[in-house]
């Protein structure tokens, strides 16, 4: 876990994307439209997880021939996209789905990240949104309710 708080988001996904494409029979490209590192490192984290446990059920049950990885952040949103083109599945959303699934809805639900997983014969697109930290809006209110303070107060 130290190793993927101190390597980043990006570094794993690299290094990930370069042992896939060399030793499992299958094509996996990453593009970055605007992420240099700006999540909080418990977030990246969340995210790192996320993004293994899609890519190993793309390796263990898409049968795909290409992965592709899109991850973007501008000033309101960090977004990751992996899509397969494999054979899909379907899915619930309930208990019944998976230990791998149900961990990647609890994850997101942690970082209070949206993940929605769209999945049909023609492949699975996984996408995850985390909104502009909350906690910032947050703290800016509280520092709006107490001017006089250097800190705003810890609820």
């Amino acid at each position: 876990t130290d190793y993927l708080k101190n390597k980043g988001l990006m570094e794993f996904l690299n290094r990930e994307i370069k042992w896939v494409n060399a030793s499992k029979g299958l094509i996996c490209s990453l593009e970055n439209t605007g992420y240099h590192g700006q999540l909080p490192a418990d977030k990246e984290l969340m995210v790192i997880r996320i993004a293994q446990e899609a890519m190993q059920n793309t390796l263990k049950h898409a049968e795909a021939t290409h992965l592709h990885i899109r991850i973007g952040h501008n000033e309101k949103l960090f977004k990751m996209t992996i899509t397969d083109n494999g054979k899909g599945f379907s899915h619930t959303g309930s208990p019944s789905d998976g230990l791998g699934l149900q961990s990647m809805y609890q994850r997101a639900e942690l970082i209070k990240a949206k993940l929605d997983i769209q999945s049909a014969g023609t492949g699975t697109t996984l996408t995850l949104l985390i909104p502009e930290e909350a906690g910032k809006t947050a703290q800016k209110e509280l520092k709006a309710m107490f001017p006089n303070q250097k800190k705003a107060p810890l609820l």
